[in-house]
């Protein structure tokens, strides 16, 4: 988890934010249980590259080609993207 208020925040060593409720009602319908782990982008999208991770949030406003692959690899989707 990206600090990056108003979709995550931690005060008093609680987690909040829309992103966070977001999550956490996803979790909730499918009977997961939730681990947060705080860092920078970087470190946690290595975290990710490496399968330690299933999820990054942060209200992250810019999206590259390989923040949607990682996403959707997270969902076992496919996408196929044509370059014309």
């Amino acid at each position: 988890m990206v600090e990056n208020p108003p979709f995550t925040k931690k005060t008093e060593g609680n987690f909040t934010g829309t992103e966070i409720e977001l999550i956490e009602r996803f979790a909730a319908k499918h009977g997961l249980l939730i681990n947060y782990e705080e860092g920078s982008e970087s470190e946690l999208i290595k975290k990710l590259e490496k399968y330690e991770l299933h999820l990054i949030i942060g209200g992250f406003e810019k999206l590259n080609l390989k923040s949607y692959f990682y996403l959707l690899r997270f969902f076992h989707l496919y996408l196929i993207v044509f370059f014309i």
